[in-house]
């Protein structure tokens, strides 16, 4: 399954642009034809992390989104949805946000 993963760097005001990611640009996002589910996750500084410079910004979130294949993920960058959410996202992100492109495998532990 093809993904998008963005990642935000720690900003001051994350209330207020989680507020605006699920009300504002989700919709948005969640109308893109081939979108199939969208996964939110807030993050903290791992124990097993080396210290980070005081200049070097931590990440406090990570949103992935899911497409049903690559070329449903090239043809959603291509439709008004697609294009209305990626001037959404970086009109209000852009300074603060990574994103990359990913195949994603999926492991399963047997014994469970």
């Amino acid at each position: 399954m093809i993904k998008t993963t963005a990642l935000y760097k720690d900003i001051s005001n994350q209330e207020e642009f989680i507020q605006f990611y699920t009300e504002t640009f989700l919709p948005h996002l969640m109308s893109v034809p081939g979108v199939v589910k969208v996964k939110m996750t807030r993050l903290v500084p791992s124990p097993f992390e080396n210290k980070i410079s005081e200049n070097e910004a931590q990440y406090f979130l990570q949103c992935e989104t899911y497409y049903e294949s690559a070329e449903a993920f090239e043809q959603a960058l291509k439709t008004p949805e697609g294009i209305e959410a990626a001037q959404c996202i970086l009109e209000v992100a852009s300074h603060f946000m990574t994103t990359y492109v990913g195949d994603e495998t999926t492991y399963y532990n047997k014994s469970e």
